[in-house]
């Protein structure tokens, strides 16, 4: 309610900003309510304005203070402190009391000075309410510390309660208070010390709070001997401010005897002698993996008070649904119960996402509507100001320094940052060490980095110091330190990753990710220091690429490049990060023209560049990728170039990846002895899983990238188990390196197709599934129809209803990808399935459709297979003669380019014509010498039924087939 101003000539006012100062009343108004302030702050402030714009020194003001006193310049910076947080001003950009460094403080704001009306008769700032024990509201998961404290003041004298701003300390200590209070009959006498801001009055305050007549001068002894006199707790509430004095209060109660204790709350511990500090931790969240139901959810002390408290407050209800919304609340106020109770007043009005958004980037909904609280607690800001204001000029600079860092930073981060701002790295450790004892900052221990000692600020001190650093004129300078310290630790990493074990290196790294983010944000999205921003984006595709991040890869290498068309950069930067982007795009599915506009420019840029290994990778790049997309002949023009470009240059280490692409090229034109005896020298080569022998196309190492295209190969030229074999340690060694990327390349390349072509429906089943949970967690747009077409073969492998009409709409969208590649053995099974249902037309229809696509794509691997398919059309209308011609046809193509798969399938299929018209002997003729070629896969589906047809020849099951390689050599 504003106060009645009745006028009057008598007394003199000074008005600035939404201020009036009435010195004669004691009296400060703010938009015409009272400001509470206390003596020395007032007196502090009438000095100021009564000479605005003025130096007024330091001496100057003790002096006017403090008169008659010696006191400490401490005593002097506390009361400024207490003065600006009443004011709401901030010493890094004052409106009103600003700091001249070594000299003293100038009032800035212009001043008013006039008359001023008669106010009723009050006093401004009584003394603190003195002794009265708060009543004590139910706490939330604090039963453990509180037993503690009760047990801990059986033997100590004295405590000090210390934590961050708003973890409870006060409501610990009230709790604990009322629990124990009757043990003492000289009483409970609680005093909260926060509008005491003058160190020096702390005696007479404490004469005060125990109810004590006596001289100011003699306050001290006769408090210490009425605590001495009769067994009294005495709650010293928020020392921190006047830390030396109540310091000094302690030392001399801890050094006397008696049955009285000493309960004190701080933000850090006082400093004196055979003082025990008591620490408050957060409350107890759910950790960022966990995902908890409603049951287990309420098993937090955090989410207990939260909802319990909305639900007080706003009659929220928590519901499953929102579990995982709440957590993540608790988890952005690290549990802080200020923080949290501030939350819950706004829980049940926006919603637990909208507030869950508007957290992650502001403290301001953080509001108290309660007018009983204390101003300080009433909004989270609030709280903060007050820490804030009790730091040094130096702890300031270096608390709004280290907000830059979006997650936890050590010791050497600081120091590199700062060392842009002026602090040595000695200010720095000491400033460090300052923040957190006074419990702003905390510390977690990590098994890397220099001592392995991290520090993080907590969600809500970061927002708060973030704010704080943006007013201050050195932010960029700060913001540009930091990045310059992001790219030198990713440069580093770049060139750690071709050496360091894998493993180690990603948890060295990994956790680098939101300052990476941070630091590109600023560099790319605000436009700071774009060619910075080139560099840092460059130096960090080996992590995203270790983690198969590619959304987020895609995204700042687009930023990364948009500013490198418009402003030169550093070569090798944009040739890196064009060769990814192509990558990724492929990844995407993007339309081939743009894929491959997208290699051409990577390949620009590695020429412009003058960089071999680059020009030579994205050559093979964009070979293969032709190649997969049905472009052989185009395909093999570039490899050409890389072939003639590597002879030039000298560069052994990139011929894997032209070599595998000539490997695929190959096969597919249906050399595939040929291709498999390169990829069998390459998987000899790299028999083993070596982060270093990273290949092309985020495949995470060779061995796996070259085993995911010999499996389907191994499978075709006779090698069914080791197809299988090859395929399935592709799959594990991607998942065990933990490379999402890696491990779908080898599902949708290998596993898939090899367990569909060995009619393994358990394989098929199980992979198609791993695939599926792999595109939910990082969605790959090329393996969604390869995933859903092996989805619907397994389905009409199992006969289930509308397995047609799914496996046709995923043929569909394998056409629509562009990877034409393989389309001809997809088509293949979908003719087959409409064949087997005497859907005869349709299956022409779909086998004429694989054979125009083999021959746009100058594809011949699939032609016998096409061509059993074919026969089984003509024999299904009776045609069996065109049938039969048809299949020794494919028996001798398939027998021509090594696919001794599809020529057993295509003797199978003669094999069981001729067994059916009683010619038993011409099928075992036939089929025997095919079926003894095999080594092992007996058990899959075509070699099952050869054998099935051999015995209805008459030849039950023929004797040991010869082996192929010598007994206990593997290939």
């Amino acid at each position: 309610m504003d106060i009645p101003l009745r006028g009057s000539d008598q007394e003199a006012s000074f008005a600035f900003g939404p201020f009036l100062l009435l010195p004669r009343r004691q009296l400060l108004l703010a938009e015409g309510h009272p400001v509470r302030l206390g003596g020395r702050a007032f007196e502090l402030l009438r000095v100021m304005v009564e000479r605005p714009g003025e130096l007024v020194t330091s001496e100057e003001l003790i002096a006017a203070v403090w008169p008659r006193l010696h006191v400490h310049d401490g005593n002097l910076k506390v009361t400024v402190a207490s003065l600006r947080r009443a004011l709401g001003d901030y010493p890094e950009a004052p409106r009103f009391v600003a700091t001249v460094a070594r000299r003293g403080y100038r009032f800035v704001a212009p001043v008013t000075a006039g008359g001023a009306p008669a106010l009723p008769h009050r006093l401004a700032t009584p003394l603190p309410a003195l002794s009265a024990l708060p009543r004590s509201h139910r706490i939330i998961g604090r039963a453990q510390e509180a037993s503690a404290l009760r047990r801990l003041l059986d033997d100590e004298r004295g405590v000090t309660i210390v934590g961050p701003g708003g973890v409870g300390k006060t409501a610990l200590a009230i709790e604990v208070a009322h629990a124990i209070g009757p043990s003492y009959p000289g009483g409970v006498h609680f005093v909260d010390l926060s509008p005491v801001d003058d160190p020096v009055s702390l005696p007479a305050v404490l004469l005060q709070a125990l109810g004590l007549p006596g001289n100011p001068a003699d306050a001290l002894a006769k408090v210490l001997q009425q605590l001495r006199a009769a067994p009294t707790l005495l709650l010293l509430d928020n020392c921190e401010h006047l830390q030396p004095a109540v310091a000094i209060f302690a030392a001399k109660f801890l050094a006397g005897r008696g049955a009285s204790r000493l309960v004190a709350t701080s933000r850090f511990p006082l400093g004196a002698l055979s003082e025990r500090a008591f620490t408050v931790e957060p409350l107890r969240y759910p950790a960022g993996g966990e995902a908890p139901d409603l049951r287990q959810a309420l098993r937090f002390p955090a989410v207990e008070m939260l909802v319990g408290r909305a639900a007080d407050l706003t009659g929220y209800r928590f519901v499953e649904e929102d579990c995982a919304v709440i957590a993540r609340i608790c988890r952005t106020l690290d549990g802080l119960p200020l923080a949290l109770e501030l939350a819950a007043a706004q829980l049940g009005v926006q919603g637990p996402d909208r507030l869950s958004d508007t957290l992650d980037t502001q403290l301001t909904v953080l509001r108290h509507s309660d007018g009983a609280v204390h101003s300080r607690q009433r909004t989270l800001q609030a709280t903060m100001d007050w820490s804030y204001g009790l730091l040094s000029r130096e702890e300031a600079a270096q608390f709004r320094l280290v907000s830059v860092f979006p997650d936890s930073f050590d010791q050497e981060d600081a120091v590199a940052v700062a060392a842009a701002t002026g602090l040595d790295a000695a200010a720095v450790a000491r400033c460090l060490g300052s923040l957190l004892a006074k419990s702003l900052l905390t510390t977690l221990t990590t098994l890397t980095g220099p001592a392995g000692l991290r520090f993080r600020l907590l969600h809500t001190t970061r927002l708060y110091a973030g704010e704080r650093r943006r007013r201050d004129p050195q932010d960029a300078l700060i913001q540009r330190s930091h990045l310059r310290r992001v790219l030198a630790l990713f440069e580093q990493s770049e060139r750690e990753w071709s050496w360091r074990e894998s493993g180690e290196w990603v948890a060295r790294h990994r956790d680098r990710l939101p300052d990476l983010r941070a630091a590109l944000s600023w560099a790319l999205d605000a436009g700071k220091e774009p060619g910075l921003g080139v560099r840092l984006a460059a130096a960090a595709l080996p992590l995203w690429f270790e983690l198969s991040a590619l959304a987020e890869a895609r995204r700042w290498t687009d930023a990364a490049l948009g500013h490198a068309r418009a402003a030169p950069c550093d070569g090798l930067a944009l040739a890196k990060l064009a060769d990814f982007r192509a990558w990724v795009m492929v990844y995407e599915a993007r339309p081939m023209h743009e894929v491959e506009d997208a290699w051409l420019v990577a390949l620009q840029a590695a020429e412009r560049a003058r960089q071999a290994g680059q020009h030579l990778r994205a050559l093979a790049a964009l070979a293969l990728y032709l190649i997969q997309t049905g472009r052989i002949r185009q395909g093999l023009t570039r490899l050409e170039e890389f072939r003639a470009l590597s002879a030039t240059m000298g560069n052994p280490s990139v011929l894997p990846e032209g070599e595998r692409a000539l490997a695929l090229a190959k096969a597919y034109r249906g050399d595939l002895l040929g291709s498999r005896e390169i990829l069998d020298r390459l998987a000899a080569a790299h028999a083993l899983p070596d982060r270093r022998s990273r290949m092309a196309g985020f495949q995470v190492d060779r061995s796996i990238g070259i085993g995911s295209y010999r499996s389907l190969v191994l499978w075709l030229t006779g090698s069914p188990d080791r197809a299988a074999s090859t395929a399935r340690a592709a799959v594990e060694a991607a998942g065990t390196l933990g490379h999402l990327v890696s491990q779908s390349n080898a599902l949708g390349l290998a596993a898939l197709p090899v367990a569909l072509c060995r009619g393994d429906a358990a394989a098929l089943g199980r992979d198609t599934a791993r695939l599926r949970e792999n595109l939910e967690v990082e969605h790959l747009a090329i393996w969604v129809p390869v995933e859903r077409f092996h989805a619907a073969a397994l389905a009409e492998m199992r006969d289930e209803a509308g397995a047609i009409d799914a496996l046709r709409a995923a043929v569909r969208d394998l056409l629509q990808s562009g990877y034409g590649a393989r389309i001809g053995l997809s088509l293949s099974v979908l003719a087959e399935a409409l064949a087997r249902r005497q859907r005869l037309d349709e299956a022409k229809a779909t086998l004429e459709e694989a054979f125009r696509q083999q021959d746009r794509q100058d594809q011949w691997w699939c032609r016998p297979e096409l061509r059993r398919i074919e026969a089984a059309i003509h024999r299904g209308r009776g045609q069996h003669r065109r049938a039969d011609t048809l299949l020794r046809d494919a028996i001798e193509e398939a027998r021509s380019m090594g696919a001794t798969a599809f020529e057993l399938r295509a003797a199978n299929d003669l094999a069981a014509h001729a067994i059916d018209q009683g010619r038993s002997a011409a099928a075992t003729a036939l089929l025997l010498p095919v079926y003894r070629r095999f080594t092992e896969g007996f058990t899959t589906r075509d070699l099952a039924e050869a054998g099935r047809l051999l015995a209805r020849a008459g030849d039950a099951r023929p004797g040991p087939p010869v082996p192929r390689f010598p007994a206990g050599q593997e290939e």
